[in-house]
């Protein structure tokens, strides 16, 4: 049996090492285990503003786990059964900068980043039939900077009619 030199063995485990943290790393990479950790929740609040309608005023958490950043691609609340939207989610869209200051007027269209442990609420009116129950639905996509895959969250809450 031919004896290995602590040289030799050495450099086997470290090509070994990088192989395993490079097949991790990858594996990572390609699930989405390294850039879906997004915490959604949903309130609702609802208002009749005539015999035949109601608003629903939908108020949206997001909150990015501890690894890296999301870039915010779209963020539509929806509701199927009451036949209302996908309207977006206000506040996700940057607003230009003109000398310095927010121009309130005009929306840059870039996505919003999400920074890692960062949060921010953000909300839309749904018009829904007077009084009928109705399931608000939030779709979010996104992805990671540099990411050449997008990623999806969903979250639904009911919210009664009034009797």
């Amino acid at each position: 049996m031919p004896k290995i030199s602590l040289d030799t063995l050495k450099t086997i485990v470290e090509i070994v090492a990088y192989f395993a943290a490079t097949v991790f790393f990858c594996v990572n990479l390609l699930t989405g285990a390294l850039s879906s950790s997004l915490q959604i929740s949903i309130n609702a609040e609802r208002k009749n503003i005539s015999k035949t309608e109601d608003d629903i005023v939908v108020k949206v958490n997001l909150k990015r786990g501890k690894h890296g950043a999301i870039k915010i691609l779209s963020a539509e609340v929806f509701s199927r059964d009451c036949s209302s939207g996908p309207i977006k989610l206000k506040g996700l869209d940057g607003l230009k900068v003109s000398d310095g200051k927010l121009n309130w007027n005009q929306d840059k269209g870039s996505p919003y980043v999400l920074t890692p442990e960062d949060s921010g609420v953000f909300s839309s009116i749904l018009k829904v039939p007077q009084g009928q129950t109705c399931t608000i639905e939030v779709g979010i996509l996104g992805n990671r900077p540099l990411s050449f895959y997008d990623v999806q969250w969903r979250s639904a809450i009911v919210v009664h009619g009034s009797k």
